[in-house]
């Protein structure tokens, strides 16, 4: 493995690690009422995050290894900072509008005292999110890393101590997260050291990165159907409690996520490469030795966590979370699906075929939002994961359905 997978992967650990670590002291230390609020609200957060990657982040990768001229990748570079600041901005605002109006929808999504603070720090994570990417895209692992490691520990450090004092409830919550993200952001900034652009040359960037990710950004809404809507329809019909059992059990099933983060960080720009120096056989030989490695991984994961996952939740989250060892193997599951989607996601955006992707995740959500209402009412958290288990098969399969037809004509 090289140095720089070394530190890729390391990278990742930090991230996942960091997220989850933060998840658990704010499930021990909020009150589960709390903590599900907190859930609900991410499923904004997560959802404005998606639409953003796919607008800038997902472009990116694809165009950032076709620039040669050292010039007119600091341009470009310059062209992409800026707009991510812009675009976070419009993005928070929007954030803070739909999580003040949830309560419409029901009187238990309270969401609106805090709609500001949570608005804010979507501002700052958008942009986090976004910064550490084009690090990513630029290869310079290391400077992602002081990024990461940085605000993920003084996360923990804060939220640990704010609570150790009794000082902890969701409000400081938001700000702490929104404080630490506005310092990754400011160093990223001062690395990147963006120049001022005319205003045409970064519209052209934007129009360059819509017609792209247009169809991926469609993609993220739906995504954002698929893995979340069970969240809302839990919420709705159960309550925040329960929401906060699906946040915790998801929160760990998504500690496989490390890799698929790893996958979305390293991969497209390797793929692009791949494809755009040596053609179709080395775009081949690259799905195959992925597959070939994460098949192996795979079999490693389900081993581990069927072994006793009541007893897992009990002892990360608390005796409060027992009960739902079933919801965290449907997790697990449907993260490891995820993973074998991932490649075939990758192969798509890199030959340029992206509506393939909009339409299998249309049909994802098309099945989370007519099966999965139905299950949660009747089989509550249980069918709820196992909705998400299901639409995430049929994605995988849609997407496979594209690639062997697009290999028998020939076009990929």
């Amino acid at each position: 493995m090289s140095r720089k997978n070394i530190y890729s992967l390391a990278d990742q650990v930090v991230v996942s690690g960091g997220n989850f670590l933060v998840a658990v002291l704010l499930a021990r230390l909020l009150s589960l009422y709390d903590f599900g609020i907190y859930g609900i609200c991410l499923v904004v957060t997560l959802l404005v995050v998606g639409v953003q990657a796919s607008l800038l982040i997902s472009p990116l990768y694809t165009f950032l290894p076709k620039i040669e001229d050292d010039e007119e990748r600091q341009e470009y570079i310059s062209n992409m900072t800026i707009l991510v600041v812009i675009i976070s901005l419009l993005f928070s605002v929007i954030s803070g509008v739909c999580m003040y109006f949830l309560p419409v929808i029901s009187e238990k999504m309270v969401t609106r005292e805090y709609a500001l603070l949570a608005s804010v720090y979507i501002f700052f994570r958008l942009q986090q999110e976004c910064i550490r990417r084009i690090f990513f895209a630029l290869q310079h692992i290391v400077e992602t890393m002081k990024i990461d490691v940085f605000v993920f520990a003084l996360q923990i450090m804060l939220i640990f101590l704010i609570g150790h004092y009794q000082l902890l409830n969701l409000s400081v919550a938001f700000v702490v997260l929104g404080f630490t993200y506005a310092l990754g952001v400011i160093y990223g900034i001062f690395l990147l050291d963006p120049e001022v652009t005319d205003c045409s040359c970064m519209f052209k960037t934007f129009c360059k990165h819509w017609k792209f990710g247009k169809w991926l950004m469609g993609g993220a809404v739906l995504s954002a159907v698929v893995r979340d809507y069970v969240i809302l329809s839990v919420g709705v019909t159960l309550s925040p409690v329960d929401v906060g059992k699906m946040r915790a059990a998801e929160r760990l099933g998504g500690l496989v996520g490390v890799i698929i983060q790893l996958m979305e960080n390293v991969l497209p720009v390797r793929a692009a490469h791949a494809y755009h120096k040596f053609g179709k056989p080395a775009l081949h030989a690259f799905l195959k030795k992925i597959y070939l490695q994460i098949s192996l991984l795979a079999l490693g994961i389900i081993l581990f966590f069927c072994l006793s996952p009541e007893k897992i939740m009990v002892f990360i989250f608390g005796k409060q979370f027992s009960g739902i060892g079933v919801v965290l193997i449907g997790y697990v599951l449907s993260n490891l699906i995820n993973i074998f989607k991932v490649p075939l996601d990758i192969v798509l955006r890199t030959v340029e075929k992206t509506s393939p992707i909009f339409w299998g995740i249309l049909l994802g959500a098309i099945l989370n939002v007519t099966v999965g209402t139905f299950l949660v009412q009747r089989l509550g958290l249980v069918g709820a994961v196992w909705t998400l288990v299901g639409s995430s098969t049929a994605i995988l399969l849609w997407y496979l359905f594209w690639i062997v037809k697009y290999n028998a004509e020939e076009r990929l």
